[in-house]
């Protein structure tokens, strides 16, 4: 604990016999394996974290991206393209990778520590975000190494769901699900920076708070009513759907049957100090993740490199662990 707040994710067999014993069916969400939390390091080469933010993990034809918000890595207005009122630039951000392995009967999540590091030509591609039918996305994207999560893999073997296991949450989700406004979801993402061992983020609970059908300002973004804080811009909004609930005999208890669909990215909160005490919140739609990443991939990016710097904590599981 620091500062009053408890560490979340930390690693250990022990807190998960707990959690086994206490809830009946106990596993891990698969969709929690798909984010990370996102640290913005100071321009002067040192570790120091500047400013902390979200991102989650996508695959596009076998690469894998990293994705978050534009205005996280450009320090600027999206709407505006002027700077914030901190006036930071970053030029390094750390994230956070995840590799799985079995030994012995046990599974191993183990975080790794990245470091993204950019230069000039990179920062005169961040002055301006992504657009599409003319209209800004507060959406970024860059690829990251292959080496760095992990994805689906038919060889995989040794716990309950090895092989539809993965990071990349565009392979997570179920069909599609009716939404409207006024139904609920959640944000998944890292508000208190209490991140530890594997590093869940917080499922933040929300609502639909504007018709889907008309978007706002006529961009593709919906509002969100959600108590969210600091360090949740870039986090997926993810619509759950529970249907009837069944007796498992297997767990001996009832269990309800859930389906998950991403609809959108988090950005943030209404910035008004007016509208400040209403927990308005608004996200871009999912489909224009793509849309964006289309940008970065076309665009000639120079000078971005990335690094591996040491591995972090690790959190193991039984064989018979859950894990999507």
């Amino acid at each position: 604990m620091t500062d009053g707040v408890l560490k979340y994710g930390g690693s250990g067999t022990i807190p998960v016999v707990a959690g086994n014993e206490n809830f009946a069916g106990a596993s891990l969400n698969g969709l929690s394996l798909s984010c990370t939390p996102i640290e913005l390091l100071a321009n002067d080469g040192s570790d120091s974290i500047v400013g902390n933010a979200s991102g989650f993990f996508w695959q596009i034809n076998g690469q894998p991206y990293l994705v978050s918000n534009w205005h996280v890595v450009s320090g600027r207005n999206p709407f505006t393209s002027e700077l914030n009122s901190n006036a930071f630039i970053p030029r390094r951000m750390r994230f956070y990778g995840l590799s799985v392995s079995t030994e012995s009967g046990v599974v191993t999540f183990e975080r790794i520590r990245w470091t993204l590091t950019w230069g000039e030509d990179m920062v005169d591609l961040l002055a301006k975000p992504p657009a599409h039918e003319g209209q800004p996305l507060d959406i970024w994207g860059t690829p990251i190494a292959l080496n760095s999560v992990f994805g689906k893999d038919s060889s995989r073997t040794g716990f309950k769901g090895a092989a539809e296991s993965t990071c990349f949450l565009n392979e997570l989700t179920g069909p599609r699900i009716i939404t409207n406004v006024g139904d609920e979801c959640f944000i998944l993402g890292y508000p208190l920076n209490n991140y530890d061992g594997i590093m869940p983020p917080i499922w933040k609970r929300g609502s639909i708070a504007s018709e889907t059908s008309i978007g706002v300002e006529g961009r593709p973004v919906f509002l969100v009513d959600a108590a969210t804080t600091a360090g949740m811009s870039g986090s997926p909004i993810i619509r759950k759907a529970t249907t009837i609930a069944v007796h498992n005999q297997d767990l001996g208890g009832l269990q309800e049957i859930s389906s998950y669909e991403l609809i959108g990215l988090y950005a943030g909160r209404l910035e008004s100090p007016r509208l400040s005490a209403v927990n308005i919140g608004y996200g871009w739609y999912r489909s224009m993740i793509d849309k964006a990443l289309d940008h970065y991939k076309t665009a000639d990016v120079k000078n971005a490199a990335i690094t591996s710097i040491t591995h972090g904590g690790f959190s193991s599981f039984r064989r018979n662990q859950k894990v999507f």
